[in-house]
């Protein structure tokens, strides 16, 4: 493995403190990334990489 990303939207509380509870780190905000019935919507970035197991 060398990355997983984990995108969530930037309102889905929840699915951030998932990404966080597994030791993923927050890398910034994806603007205008998922559209969602003719709805645009931002996301939250997490990735995990090796480093971040150990």
């Amino acid at each position: 493995m060398n990355r997983i990303e984990v995108k969530a939207a930037v309102g889905n509380k929840a699915s951030q403190r998932v990404a966080e509870k597994i030791g993923a780190k927050r890398e910034g905000i994806l603007r205008n990334r998922m559209v969602v019935h003719d709805r645009v919507y931002d996301m939250v970035m997490f990735s995990l990489i090796p480093e971040d197991l150990t």
